[in-house]
Formats: C-alpha cells, sequence, structure tokens
C-alpha cells in the first residue's frame, strides 16, 4: 500500500487506532528478529540477557501473539545494550517510519560499537552543543572521530528534535537499582 493510500485510510480513527496498533504488534518483533539477526544471537541469548524464559522470547518475537509492556522493553535494550525511545509522534511520522522499515537492514550498534571514547567523546560533546567549531583544537578530535567512522547525526538529531520523548537510562551491570525497591534512586538531573 502506498503512502498515499494510507493517509487516505487515516482519515477515520478506526482506521488511526488499527495502524497505531500494528505498528506496536507487528514493529516490534520485526526490529527484535531484525537485531537478533544482525547481532548472530539466538532466543536463549536474549531470554538469558533480558531475565526471561525463551518461550517469553519466542512469542515477542510473533507478531500480534505477545504485547510487550514498557518494562518488557527496557529489558530487552538492556539485552541489546541500546537505548530506547517510546514517544507521542505525529502520524506524518508514523507512517513515514513504517514506509522505510527494512527488517534487512536494521541495526542499532550497542553502546560500545557506537559512543567513541574519551577525547573523541568530549569533541563530539562540545561541538553538538555549539561550544567548539571545527577549527578548534576539540574540531580535530572531532575530524578525526568522523573520519575513523563515528557519526554525529544521531547525536544532532537528539539535540534539535522537539519531540516529546521518554528517555530509557541503561546503568552497567552490578549497579542497578530496582525502581520497586527502597535501593531505588532516581538519576541526577
Amino acid at each position: 500500500m502506498s503512502s498515499n493510500q494510507i493517509v487516505d485510510k487515516l482519515h477515520t480513527p478506526e482506521y488511526r487506532a488499527a495502524f497505531v496498533a500494528s505498528q506496536i504488534n507487528i514493529g516490534i518483533p520485526f526490529q527484535l528478529r531484525a537485531l537478533l539477526k544482525t547481532r548472530g544471537k539466538t532466543q536463549e541469548w536474549l531470554a538469558e540477557r533480558a531475565g526471561m524464559r525463551q518461550p517469553r522470547i519466542s512469542g515477542l518475537l510473533s507478531p500480534g501473539k505477545t504485547r510487550p509492556n514498557i518494562e518488557t522493553l527496557r529489558r530487552l535494550a538492556e539485552a541489546f545494550d541500546c537505548g530506547l525511545a517510546v514517544r507521542f509522534v505525529p502520524f506524518s511520522e508514523l507512517v513515514s517510519w513504517s514506509e522505510s522499515f527494512d527488517p534487512e537492514s536494521f541495526t542499532v550498534p550497542g553502546f560500545d560499537d557506537e559512543v567513541p571514547q574519551n577525547e573523541d567523546m568530549k569533541a563530539i560533546a562540545d561541538y553538538v552543543q555549539g561550544n567548539s567549531s571545527l577549527a578548534s583544537p576539540q574540531g580535530t578530535a572531532l575530524q578525526n572521530a568522523i573520519g575513523s567512522g563515528v557519526s554525529t547525526a544521531p547525536m544532532k538529531a537528539c539535540q534539535m528534535t522537539d519531540a516529546p520523548a521518554l528517555g530509557i537510562h541503561l546503568v552497567p551491570r552490578g549497579k542497578r537499582k530496582h525502581a520497586r525497591g527502597r535501593n531505588f534512586k532516581r538519576p541526577a538531573a
């Protein structure tokens, strides 16, 4: 179905509700399957890392079979060592995402694969925040980081968006605090 056909059908509230539900019930399983495939991992690996049983993972990988809640998605993001963004968007963005999503090319790098270390990270942060230019010493480090394949586009996009978003902060293993337990401490702002 083309984008124009989808937009025409979105004029009815029932279709809009069904479209949003389909993006959750079908989109999430396809993303999870793609992440497992690109990383060469198994359902058993994901179950162990997420603290779930393999049949639960199997259900999450089957479109429409299991509806994950936010806590389940957070645990899966932690298992893949990636972020999770849950946000409200205009229908145009949802249609665009739906039309452009390709499970064969979808991948999300883990933290260690995405974030450059030390000076490169500081240079990118300074540049994104507007505290340096490419002509500064930090700019040289930034150019070196970019030359090594680091992209600042996701960081710029995060800075420039006004869309409401829910950020999930992952904590390194061994330093977890439980939201339901007495040991939970709200992260410093």
